[in-house]
């Protein structure tokens, strides 16, 4: 329990759920690995998840989930209109929702990335000036995908830029490769573990991190229990400091996501108990998929051989047959 509780408790907001015995938490039916996502039984997972239940243990009550849709902005409704406690979802801060919402202390600090074709440049940069791409050309078109919080975030970073918006990363993707925009803007992380888990699209695209952005991840309150707040700012601050490195080694290291694949196994903080969030995957399970995995690259490699071979084969210029002829009769 934190030491702070017991001073809380007093404080209405934080008596009104002791009281009731449980915390309503809001939560994005869509899965976010590895934020938020329904195991194979139905149970719902995460780092996300993770947090609402160790609140909830803190707090000596009731966890209960609510499922708020697969739109980002869903879980902003239920929380402002008090039918949730708090809302839980890897939410970014904005200018818009904090109209509806109020919002503890980020418990991660994220930064803006560009999804890059490899021939523009900059494809392959470690960094890119925001101010540098709108010099490219005041109208430069900027994929997003609806509905999220980049859609607000990312007219104001870039005021003269032409936003289209994409129902999802897909959409996106398609519009790149057809040069219909410049290219598409996600979060750091996101734009990673896209890239890790479908490995073929980094022969095609980069991710490049946008100097100075910030995106600021953290947990939606409603309007109506304001004192909760104080409570959770000091959860956040003395359980949840791992999470708010800038440069994000710590949780680079706690998810391992700049060496991720789907199906490795992630290590476990102690914070958050000791089982993986593949906790439900067994070791034949993941040596399988691996198996998989490989086979499938040595049948690329072998159907590229192929096709390089019957290429050469008919571009190659045939000898004549009559001289071909005269040449074995010599």
């Amino acid at each position: 329990m934190l030491a702070s509780q017991t001073a809380f408790s007093s404080i209405e907001g934080v008596k009104k759920i002791e009281d009731r015995g449980e915390i309503r938490v809001a939560v994005n039916s869509n899965d976010f690995y590895p934020f938020h996502y329904k195991k194979r039984n139905g149970e719902m997972d995460g780092i996300d998840i993770k947090i609402a239940q160790n609140i909830a243990k803190e707090l000596n009550v009731k966890l209960f989930l609510i499922e708020a849709g697969q739109k980002p902005d869903s879980v902003i409704e239920l929380v402002s209109t008090n039918d949730a406690d708090i809302g839980i979802s890897y939410l970014s801060i904005t200018i818009e929702r904090s109209k509806k919402v109020y919002f503890t202390t980020p418990y991660l600090i994220n930064r803006y990335a560009i999804l890059l074709d490899n021939s523009q440049d900059g494809a392959f940069a470690t960094e890119m000036n925001p101010a540098k791409m709108i010099s490219l050309g005041s109208n430069i078109a900027l994929g997003v995908v609806e509905g999220t919080s980049y859609v607000e975030n990312v007219r104001t970073l870039f005021p003269k830029a032409k936003i289209v918006e994409f129902k999802n990363w897909n959409e996106a993707i398609r519009a790149i490769s057809k040069k219909r925009i410049f290219g598409y803007i996600d979060d750091e992380f996101s734009l990673k573990q896209m890239l890790f888990s479908k490995p073929e699209l980094l022969i095609n695209y980069s991710a490049v991190p946008l100097e100075n952005t910030r995106d600021s991840i953290a947990i939606a309150v409603s309007p109506q229990n304001s004192d909760l707040i104080q409570w959770l700012n000091i959860y956040l601050n003395e359980r949840m400091v791992f999470l708010k490195n800038e440069d994000h080694d710590e949780i680079n290291e706690y998810l391992r996501i700049s060496k991720w694949i789907p199906g490795q196994k992630i290590k476990s903080n102690p914070e958050f108990g000791n089982s993986s969030l593949f906790s439900d995957r067994t070791e034949r399970e993941e040596k399988e998929e691996s198996n998989i995995k490989e086979n499938l690259v040595l049948i690329m490699v072998s159907a590229f051989t192929i096709l390089s071979i019957i290429v050469l084969f008919i571009i190659t210029p045939k000898k004549d047959k009559k001289e071909y002829k005269h040449f074995t009769l010599t």
